[in-house]
């Protein structure tokens, strides 16, 4: 209880701030046009950046990527691992010379397994941020166009909030809708 008039004391402070302290500031939380004739949305914006058809095909290829990397990780590791019952195997009769150098070997395939899963986590990250970035773009002129024709007052993301809100104001799949109208995916699989 004492979470939820919380959150609304901060949605109440954070429409006051966006509309100045003429509305009634409760008529604004519980959803009543605000500032006159505006009115408050909120979007999933989660869903909307994996719900557009760009999105998913843009993550399909990250996937993909990420699969790929995984096999060539795998196999370097078996490498590593064959390497590693080789030595095991052999340890008793090998001269301390090429002892020395197999767990050399065995030591810098090591460090090189572990820098190859470094880079591969740093390459899938940048992949995945400049992803965000782009489509988070495309999103927000949507959402303004969309604010604007329709007179929003703010579009809260749901993401970032706790607390109650009524479903009726998500306006997510209408922003998924128009995205995938603006952005359409040609039959090849890319963007125009």
């Amino acid at each position: 209880m004492r979470k939820a008039m919380k959150i609304k004391n901060i949605a109440v402070l954070l429409i006051y701030c966006l509309f100045g302290a003429g509305a009634p500031l409760l008529a604004q939380v519980e959803g009543i046009p605000v500032g006159g004739d505006k009115k408050i949305g909120f979007l999933q914006f989660a869903l909307v950046l994996e719900g557009t058809e760009e999105a998913k095909l843009e993550i399909g290829k990250v996937r993909s990527y990420m699969e790929g990397k995984q096999a060539d990780y795998d196999s370097q590791r078996t490498q590593l691992e064959e390497l590693k019952k080789q030595y095991l195997e052999q340890e008793r009769g090998l001269t301390e010379q090429t002892k020395v150098e197999m767990q050399r070997t065995i030591t810098d395939n090591e460090k090189n397994l572990r820098r190859m899963q470094e880079d591969i986590q740093a390459d899938i990250s940048n992949r995945r941020d400049v992803l965000f970035n782009r489509l988070s773009g495309k999103v927000q002129i949507i959402l303004n166009d969309f604010a604007t024709q329709n007179n929003y007052g703010a579009i809260l993301f749901v993401d970032q909030l706790q607390g109650y809100f009524d479903p009726s104001l998500d306006v997510t799949q209408e922003i998924i809708r128009l995205y995938n109208e603006r952005h359409p995916v040609s039959a090849a699989g890319s963007t125009p």
